[in-house]
């Protein structure tokens, strides 16, 4: 039975003893700052332009962070769905975007799915240089496939 998914964030850690937390706002700022050094700076303006108008701006890959794209069929195996409209993933194979692509990237405060915004973060940056390490993708791909696989023997 497919559960209720809720696009909503997760709710705040509090911090451990002695570690310095910085409001939300300052980590969204630092987070748009480093999203925004991936391009020159003449090209800052249009993607702060972008995201203002579209919630998304176009950013290059392979300098200081790249994407995977990962099938549908993976993330619905680990999902608790059965339903691809739920999770809105399209069938792809899995490639790694690096230098020489573009990845439509949104606002660091679109962390919601609406109507007028597919793309959003699912979980917030908690810093300005922490995105996904790769280990933890391809251990994502890796349980995928080994769910796969056990359907189909099933």
């Amino acid at each position: 039975m497919p559960s209720n998914h809720s696009h909503s964030v997760l709710p705040p850690v509090a911090a451990d003893p002695g570690v310095l937390e910085h409001p939300t706002s300052d980590r969204r700022s630092a987070a748009e700052h480093r999203l925004l050094a991936t391009l020159p700076p003449p090209s800052r303006d249009r993607a702060r332009l972008e995201w203002q108008q579209h919630a998304v701006a176009m950013l290059p890959l392979g300098i200081d962070f790249s994407a995977v794209r990962i099938p549908g069929r993976l993330v619905l195996a680990l999902a608790d769905s059965t339903e691809p409209s739920e999770l809105d993933w399209r069938p792809l194979d899995v490639e790694c975007l690096g230098l020489g692509s573009y990845l439509g990237v949104p606002r660091a405060d679109a962390l919601e799915c609406t109507r007028a915004r597919v793309t959003y973060w699912s979980v917030p940056m908690a810093s300005a240089a922490t995105l996904c390490r790769p280990l933890k993708v391809a251990r994502l791909i890796a349980a995928a496939r080994q769910c796969l696989a056990t359907e189909r023997e099933a």
